[in-house]
Protein backbone atom coordinates (compact mmCIF):
# COMPACT_ATOMS: atom_id res chain seq x y z
CA UNK A 1 0.00 0.00 0.00
CA UNK A 2 2.87 2.31 -0.47
CA UNK A 3 4.20 2.09 3.10
CA UNK A 4 7.34 0.30 2.15
CA UNK A 5 8.68 -2.55 4.66
CA UNK A 6 10.79 -5.62 5.07
CA UNK A 7 9.40 -8.62 3.22
CA UNK A 8 10.78 -12.46 3.86
CA UNK A 9 10.53 -15.02 1.70
CA UNK A 10 11.01 -18.46 3.53
CA UNK A 11 10.64 -21.93 2.13
CA UNK A 12 8.30 -24.09 3.93
CA UNK A 13 8.80 -25.95 7.05
CA UNK A 14 11.19 -22.92 8.08
CA UNK A 15 11.77 -22.58 11.86
CA UNK A 16 14.44 -20.64 12.60
CA UNK A 17 15.16 -16.60 13.48
CA UNK A 18 13.05 -13.80 11.70
CA UNK A 19 13.61 -9.96 11.14
CA UNK A 20 11.18 -7.76 13.87
CA UNK A 21 8.17 -5.99 11.93
CA UNK A 22 8.44 -7.79 8.81
CA UNK A 23 5.94 -9.65 6.54
CA UNK A 24 6.62 -12.58 6.04
CA UNK A 25 5.56 -15.35 3.42
CA UNK A 26 6.22 -18.47 2.32
CA UNK A 27 7.55 -19.63 -1.33
CA UNK A 28 5.86 -22.89 -2.65
CA UNK A 29 8.96 -23.18 -5.60
CA UNK A 30 12.52 -23.16 -5.07
CA UNK A 31 12.74 -20.64 -7.82
CA UNK A 32 10.19 -17.39 -8.44
CA UNK A 33 10.50 -13.85 -9.38
CA UNK A 34 9.15 -10.40 -8.12
CA UNK A 35 8.09 -7.63 -10.10
CA UNK A 36 7.17 -4.20 -8.79
CA UNK A 37 5.19 -1.91 -11.24
CA UNK A 38 5.32 2.16 -10.32
CA UNK A 39 2.42 3.74 -11.62
CA UNK A 40 3.29 7.14 -12.77
CA UNK A 41 1.46 9.97 -13.80
CA UNK A 42 2.98 10.40 -17.14
CA UNK A 43 6.46 9.46 -18.67
CA UNK A 44 8.46 12.57 -18.35
CA UNK A 45 12.02 12.53 -17.69
CA UNK A 46 11.55 13.37 -13.82
CA UNK A 47 8.99 10.43 -13.07
CA UNK A 48 11.53 7.63 -14.76
CA UNK A 49 14.34 9.06 -12.81
CA UNK A 50 12.34 8.63 -9.82
CA UNK A 51 11.10 5.82 -10.67
CA UNK A 52 14.50 4.72 -11.03
CA UNK A 53 15.72 6.02 -8.26
CA UNK A 54 13.05 4.03 -6.14
CA UNK A 55 13.82 0.37 -7.78
CA UNK A 56 17.21 1.27 -7.01
CA UNK A 57 16.34 1.77 -3.27
CA UNK A 58 15.05 -1.96 -2.93
CA UNK A 59 17.57 -3.98 -1.16
CA UNK A 60 16.96 -8.11 -1.69
CA UNK A 61 19.89 -10.18 0.46
CA UNK A 62 19.72 -13.49 2.41
CA UNK A 63 17.77 -13.50 5.44
CA UNK A 64 21.08 -14.49 6.81
CA UNK A 65 23.16 -11.68 5.58
CA UNK A 66 20.50 -9.52 7.21
CA UNK A 67 22.75 -7.66 9.92
CA UNK A 68 25.46 -7.61 7.35
CA UNK A 69 24.24 -7.02 3.69
CA UNK A 70 26.20 -6.77 0.83
CA UNK A 71 25.80 -3.96 -1.72
CA UNK A 72 23.21 -5.08 -4.41
CA UNK A 73 23.74 -4.47 -7.71
CA UNK A 74 21.23 -2.87 -10.04
CA UNK A 75 21.09 -4.08 -14.11
CA UNK A 76 19.47 -1.47 -15.94
CA UNK A 77 18.06 -3.32 -19.39
CA UNK A 78 15.71 -0.25 -20.50
CA UNK A 79 17.65 -0.75 -24.09
CA UNK A 80 18.23 -3.83 -23.85
CA UNK A 81 16.35 -6.64 -25.79
CA UNK A 82 15.63 -9.67 -23.45
CA UNK A 83 14.28 -12.77 -25.11
CA UNK A 84 11.72 -14.45 -21.86
CA UNK A 85 9.00 -15.19 -24.62
CA UNK A 86 8.11 -19.01 -24.23
CA UNK A 87 7.56 -20.99 -27.30
CA UNK A 88 5.66 -23.66 -27.91
CA UNK A 89 7.31 -26.28 -30.08
CA UNK A 90 8.83 -29.68 -29.44
CA UNK A 91 11.33 -28.62 -26.87
CA UNK A 92 9.09 -27.90 -24.23
CA UNK A 93 8.95 -31.02 -22.90
CA UNK A 94 11.96 -31.37 -22.15
CA UNK A 95 12.46 -28.16 -20.51
CA UNK A 96 8.75 -28.52 -18.82
CA UNK A 97 11.11 -31.93 -17.23
CA UNK A 98 14.26 -29.74 -16.32
CA UNK A 99 11.89 -27.59 -14.29
CA UNK A 100 10.03 -30.48 -12.30
CA UNK A 101 13.70 -32.27 -11.83
CA UNK A 102 14.71 -28.48 -10.12
CA UNK A 103 10.97 -28.13 -8.40
CA UNK A 104 8.67 -29.16 -5.15
CA UNK A 105 5.71 -31.41 -6.19
CA UNK A 106 2.99 -30.16 -4.29
CA UNK A 107 0.11 -32.77 -3.88
CA UNK A 108 -2.45 -31.34 -5.81
CA UNK A 109 -0.08 -31.39 -8.82
CA UNK A 110 0.25 -35.46 -8.09
CA UNK A 111 -2.38 -36.24 -11.16
CA UNK A 112 -0.82 -34.62 -13.26
CA UNK A 113 2.23 -36.21 -12.51
CA UNK A 114 0.91 -39.25 -13.44
CA UNK A 115 -0.17 -37.80 -17.00
CA UNK A 116 3.30 -36.49 -17.67
CA UNK A 117 4.79 -39.87 -16.89
CA UNK A 118 2.77 -41.52 -19.38
CA UNK A 119 4.63 -39.08 -22.05
CA UNK A 120 8.18 -40.05 -20.29
CA UNK A 121 8.38 -36.66 -17.84
CA UNK A 122 9.28 -37.89 -14.82
CA UNK A 123 10.66 -36.71 -11.50
CA UNK A 124 13.95 -38.33 -10.69
CA UNK A 125 13.86 -39.80 -13.96
CA UNK A 126 15.91 -38.86 -17.32
CA UNK A 127 13.95 -37.69 -20.40
CA UNK A 128 14.91 -40.10 -23.22
CA UNK A 129 12.20 -40.13 -25.82
CA UNK A 130 12.53 -41.84 -28.86
CA UNK A 131 11.84 -40.80 -32.54
CA UNK A 132 7.91 -41.74 -32.37
CA UNK A 133 7.71 -39.43 -29.38
CA UNK A 134 9.66 -36.04 -30.74
CA UNK A 135 6.94 -37.00 -33.39
CA UNK A 136 4.13 -36.71 -31.35
CA UNK A 137 5.01 -33.59 -29.33
CA UNK A 138 6.44 -31.53 -32.26
CA UNK A 139 2.66 -31.77 -33.68
CA UNK A 140 1.12 -31.58 -29.92
CA UNK A 141 3.14 -28.18 -28.90
CA UNK A 142 1.24 -25.44 -31.57
CA UNK A 143 -1.84 -27.74 -31.09
CA UNK A 144 -1.93 -27.12 -27.36
CA UNK A 145 -0.71 -23.39 -27.56
CA UNK A 146 -3.53 -22.90 -30.69
CA UNK A 147 -6.17 -24.58 -27.79
CA UNK A 148 -4.81 -22.27 -25.05
CA UNK A 149 -5.74 -18.75 -27.10
CA UNK A 150 -8.76 -19.79 -27.97
CA UNK A 151 -10.16 -21.47 -24.47
CA UNK A 152 -8.65 -17.77 -23.05
CA UNK A 153 -10.17 -15.20 -25.60
CA UNK A 154 -12.92 -16.77 -26.23
CA UNK A 155 -14.01 -19.18 -23.87
CA UNK A 156 -12.70 -19.04 -20.54
CA UNK A 157 -13.19 -15.33 -19.28
CA UNK A 158 -16.65 -13.51 -18.82
CA UNK A 159 -17.57 -10.79 -21.59
CA UNK A 160 -17.75 -7.91 -19.78
CA UNK A 161 -20.47 -6.18 -22.03
CA UNK A 162 -23.25 -7.89 -23.48
CA UNK A 163 -22.84 -7.24 -27.35
CA UNK A 164 -19.17 -6.59 -27.28
CA UNK A 165 -16.06 -8.96 -27.43
CA UNK A 166 -14.25 -7.27 -23.89
CA UNK A 167 -13.98 -9.91 -21.59
CA UNK A 168 -12.30 -9.66 -18.61
CA UNK A 169 -8.58 -11.05 -17.86
CA UNK A 170 -8.87 -13.72 -15.92
CA UNK A 171 -11.59 -16.68 -14.95
CA UNK A 172 -13.56 -16.06 -12.05
CA UNK A 173 -12.01 -17.18 -8.63
CA UNK A 174 -8.48 -17.18 -9.87
CA UNK A 175 -7.08 -13.85 -8.40
CA UNK A 176 -8.97 -14.26 -5.02
CA UNK A 177 -7.00 -17.76 -4.69
CA UNK A 178 -3.56 -16.61 -5.95
CA UNK A 179 -3.69 -18.34 -8.69
CA UNK A 180 -3.93 -21.20 -7.35
CA UNK A 181 -7.47 -22.74 -8.89
CA UNK A 182 -7.86 -25.01 -5.41
CA UNK A 183 -11.74 -24.85 -5.02
CA UNK A 184 -13.54 -26.95 -2.22
CA UNK A 185 -14.03 -29.69 -4.67
CA UNK A 186 -11.85 -29.29 -7.62
CA UNK A 187 -8.73 -27.89 -9.18
CA UNK A 188 -9.28 -26.46 -12.26
CA UNK A 189 -5.88 -27.02 -14.25
CA UNK A 190 -7.85 -26.51 -17.62
CA UNK A 191 -8.35 -22.71 -16.60
CA UNK A 192 -4.92 -22.46 -14.84
CA UNK A 193 -3.49 -23.60 -18.10
CA UNK A 194 -5.14 -21.63 -20.51
CA UNK A 195 -4.80 -18.30 -18.10
CA UNK A 196 -0.95 -18.83 -18.21
CA UNK A 197 -0.79 -18.38 -22.21
CA UNK A 198 -1.75 -14.77 -21.46
CA UNK A 199 -0.31 -13.69 -18.70
CA UNK A 200 2.50 -14.30 -15.67
CA UNK A 201 2.03 -12.88 -12.95
CA UNK A 202 -0.84 -10.72 -11.38
CA UNK A 203 -0.70 -7.43 -8.47
CA UNK A 204 -1.50 -8.78 -5.12
CA UNK A 205 -5.05 -6.66 -5.46
CA UNK A 206 -6.28 -6.49 -9.09
CA UNK A 207 -9.16 -4.07 -9.23
CA UNK A 208 -8.17 -1.76 -6.99
CA UNK A 209 -4.77 -0.51 -8.38
CA UNK A 210 -5.66 -1.81 -11.87
CA UNK A 211 -8.17 -3.48 -13.81
CA UNK A 212 -7.39 -4.73 -17.20
CA UNK A 213 -10.17 -5.53 -20.20
CA UNK A 214 -9.28 -8.37 -23.37
CA UNK A 215 -10.00 -8.21 -26.64
CA UNK A 216 -9.18 -10.18 -29.68
CA UNK A 217 -11.68 -10.64 -32.44
CA UNK A 218 -14.25 -8.22 -34.30
CA UNK A 219 -17.64 -8.16 -33.32
CA UNK A 220 -18.21 -10.96 -35.84
CA UNK A 221 -15.59 -13.02 -34.24
CA UNK A 222 -12.79 -12.67 -36.72
CA UNK A 223 -9.18 -12.70 -34.74
CA UNK A 224 -7.67 -9.18 -35.10
CA UNK A 225 -5.04 -9.02 -38.13
CA UNK A 226 -1.71 -7.02 -38.26
CA UNK A 227 -2.04 -6.99 -41.64
CA UNK A 228 -5.81 -4.75 -41.83
CA UNK A 229 -6.85 -1.46 -39.94
CA UNK A 230 -8.60 -0.96 -37.28
CA UNK A 231 -10.46 1.80 -35.52
CA UNK A 232 -11.37 2.18 -31.45
CA UNK A 233 -13.57 4.73 -29.94
CA UNK A 234 -12.77 5.15 -26.91
CA UNK A 235 -15.85 6.68 -25.04
CA UNK A 236 -15.24 10.19 -22.79
CA UNK A 237 -14.95 10.04 -18.80
CA UNK A 238 -13.58 6.67 -19.00
CA UNK A 239 -13.74 5.82 -15.16
CA UNK A 240 -9.71 5.38 -14.29
CA UNK A 241 -8.47 8.19 -11.60
CA UNK A 242 -5.17 8.09 -12.53
CA UNK A 243 -4.92 6.95 -16.25
CA UNK A 244 -5.66 4.74 -18.81
CA UNK A 245 -4.28 3.05 -21.60
CA UNK A 246 -4.60 0.54 -24.78
CA UNK A 247 -1.43 -2.09 -25.33
CA UNK A 248 -1.24 -4.27 -28.41
CA UNK A 249 0.23 -7.83 -27.98
CA UNK A 250 1.10 -10.69 -30.68
CA UNK A 251 -1.80 -13.65 -30.38
CA UNK A 252 0.67 -16.20 -30.18
CA UNK A 253 3.73 -15.25 -27.30
CA UNK A 254 0.98 -12.99 -25.56
CA UNK A 255 3.98 -10.61 -25.27
CA UNK A 256 4.44 -6.70 -27.03
CA UNK A 257 4.37 -6.92 -31.04
CA UNK A 258 8.08 -7.80 -31.88
CA UNK A 259 10.67 -4.19 -33.12
CA UNK A 260 7.84 -1.62 -33.10
CA UNK A 261 8.03 1.88 -32.12
CA UNK A 262 5.50 1.80 -29.43
CA UNK A 263 3.49 -0.77 -28.00
CA UNK A 264 0.50 1.36 -26.85
CA UNK A 265 -1.06 4.68 -26.29
CA UNK A 266 -1.94 6.21 -23.10
CA UNK A 267 -4.52 8.81 -22.03
CA UNK A 268 -1.68 11.02 -19.92
CA UNK A 269 0.36 11.26 -23.34
CA UNK A 270 0.47 15.31 -24.12
CA UNK A 271 0.22 14.51 -28.17
CA UNK A 272 -2.75 12.25 -27.93
CA UNK A 273 -5.91 13.49 -29.53
CA UNK A 274 -9.31 13.60 -28.54
CA UNK A 275 -12.72 14.25 -30.42
CA UNK A 276 -14.79 17.25 -29.28
CA UNK A 277 -17.30 15.39 -27.00
CA UNK A 278 -13.82 13.97 -25.06
CA UNK A 279 -14.11 11.09 -26.62
CA UNK A 280 -10.65 9.45 -28.22
CA UNK A 281 -10.14 7.49 -32.30
CA UNK A 282 -6.79 4.90 -31.27
CA UNK A 283 -5.89 3.63 -34.85
CA UNK A 284 -4.31 -0.19 -35.21
CA UNK A 285 -2.34 -1.53 -38.80
CA UNK A 286 0.96 -1.86 -39.90
CA UNK A 287 0.51 2.20 -41.49
CA UNK A 288 -0.30 5.33 -39.43
CA UNK A 289 -3.74 7.17 -41.18
CA UNK A 290 -2.34 10.37 -42.65
CA UNK A 291 -1.92 13.09 -39.94
CA UNK A 292 -3.60 10.62 -37.24
CA UNK A 293 0.14 8.85 -35.80
CA UNK A 294 -0.35 9.84 -32.32
CA UNK A 295 -3.14 8.18 -32.02
CA UNK A 296 -1.95 5.10 -33.66
CA UNK A 297 -0.31 2.21 -31.88
CA UNK A 298 1.09 -0.19 -35.08
CA UNK A 299 1.10 -3.86 -35.62
CA UNK A 300 2.73 -6.63 -37.79
CA UNK A 301 1.89 -7.88 -40.96
CA UNK A 302 0.68 -11.66 -40.88
CA UNK A 303 0.63 -11.47 -37.28
CA UNK A 304 -2.57 -11.55 -35.14
CA UNK A 305 -2.58 -9.82 -32.06
CA UNK A 306 -5.00 -8.62 -29.20
CA UNK A 307 -5.70 -5.86 -26.88
CA UNK A 308 -5.54 -4.99 -23.22
CA UNK A 309 -7.41 -2.11 -22.16
CA UNK A 310 -5.99 -1.33 -18.28
CA UNK A 311 -7.75 1.31 -16.26
CA UNK A 312 -5.45 2.54 -13.58
CA UNK A 313 -7.38 3.32 -10.56
CA UNK A 314 -10.48 1.75 -12.10
CA UNK A 315 -13.53 3.62 -10.84
CA UNK A 316 -17.00 2.49 -10.06
CA UNK A 317 -18.01 3.53 -13.11
CA UNK A 318 -16.25 0.73 -14.78
CA UNK A 319 -18.28 -2.16 -12.91
CA UNK A 320 -21.89 -0.95 -12.15
CA UNK A 321 -22.71 -0.85 -16.04
CA UNK A 322 -22.83 3.09 -16.75
CA UNK A 323 -19.59 2.88 -19.22
CA UNK A 324 -18.91 0.46 -21.97
CA UNK A 325 -16.28 0.36 -24.36
CA UNK A 326 -16.93 -0.21 -27.87
CA UNK A 327 -16.27 -3.23 -30.41
CA UNK A 328 -13.38 -2.64 -32.35
CA UNK A 329 -13.56 -1.59 -36.05
CA UNK A 330 -12.43 -3.05 -39.61
CA UNK A 331 -11.68 -0.09 -41.42
CA UNK A 332 -10.36 -2.46 -44.58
Amino acid sequence: KGRGGKYILLPEGYDGPLLPNSYVYHQRTNHGFAILRPIMSDASQDNLDKAATFARGIKVYPLAEADNPLANNYVDIYDKNVEMTPVLDSDVYAELHEIIQEEVIEEQNLAMMGLLKRIGIEKGQPFRPDDRAKAIYTAAAPEALTYMIEQYHQHLNPWMYDGTKWSVLSPPGAVETEFSYEFPNYFDYHARGALYYAIISSVKNYGTATFYLDLAETSDGEWLNGSNNYKLVVPPNVPARDFWSVVAYDLETAAWIRDMSKVGIDSSRPDLVANNDGSVDIYFGPKAPRGKEANWIPTAKDRKFFLLFRFYGPEPALFDGSFRLNNIEKLN
